[in-house]
């Protein structure tokens, strides 16, 4: 299961909607924030997330977003689209899961 679409990513890129370029990509690049979503959440849940609330599919969105801005952008260009993706899964870890003491570890 993907937590988010070409479509939601495409929308952050600026991209039209309907655009088919780059699904192949943009279907490599969901894969590995969804990864990157597991692997973070992994020590509080079960993953991959059976239902995906809709804080994580942005969150995929944003750091998929990054990920192919990444490999289009020169090297040290700050990446807005990871970065705030980061920064709203820590949040959401932090409200979701840490703050319980559901740490699985």
């Amino acid at each position: 299961m993907v937590y988010c679409t070409k479509v939601d990513v495409r929308k952050r890129l600026g991209e039209k909607v309907t655009a088919l370029t780059y699904d192949a990509e943009i279907d490599d690049c969901i894969e590995e924030a969804d990864a990157e979503i597991d692997t973070q959440l992994k020590p509080y849940t079960t993953v991959p997330l059976s239902s995906v609330p809709v804080r994580i599919k942005h969150i995929s969105a944003d750091l998929a977003a990054g990920i192919f801005r990444s490999r289009r952008s020169p090297d040290g260009l700050e990446n807005k689209f990871w970065k705030s993706g980061q920064e709203k899964l820590a949040t959401y870890i932090k409200k979701t899961y840490a703050k319980g003491g559901l740490y699985k570890g």
